[in-house]
């Protein structure tokens, strides 16, 4: 039994909100003035975490039962594997954006490059819901 949350315009909904929250959070902390809003932020980009099911749920609704693993196996792969450049890249750039002389705004840089990759992969999606003939807002055409 299917569930309806789980097909159709929903589920690229779902997606493409947690994808947008990726993207839109990391600017708010890039952006916090002072550290307790990173408290409030946290909170409400805690539901970003939806875009993880929402891509595996789309990927599995597009493929064969019989390559379900297989494809799950590789997406998690490339999940573990974003996870070594990474923490490289956040480290280096945090140093450097509070290195002595550099000014006080660009301390949020770690954060303003999480959401420039966020946003890459917001428009990552759009070919796959192009051929199922959804616009990105989710509401079928014919």
């Amino acid at each position: 039994m299917k569930h309806r949350a789980t097909t159709g315009p929903r589920l690229r909904r779902a997606l493409l909100y947690g994808l947008a929250l990726l993207y839109g959070f990391p600017l708010l902390y890039g952006f916090a003035p002072v550290g307790w809003i990173v408290y409030f932020i946290i909170v409400l980009g805690s539901s970003a975490g939806i875009a993880g099911s929402a891509m595996q749920s789309y990927i599995t609704k597009h493929l064969p039962a019989t390559e379900h693993g297989a494809v799950q196996g590789i997406y998690s792969g490339l999940v573990s594997l974003a996870g070594i450049p990474g923490p490289l890249i956040a480290t280096w750039s945090f140093d450097w954006a509070v290195s002595a002389g550099q000014p006080t705004w660009l301390s949020g840089l770690t954060f303003f490059i999480a959401a420039a990759l966020a946003l890459t992969a917001l428009t990552l999606p759009a070919p796959s819901f192009a051929k199922d003939h959804v616009p990105f807002g989710g509401r079928t055409t014919g």
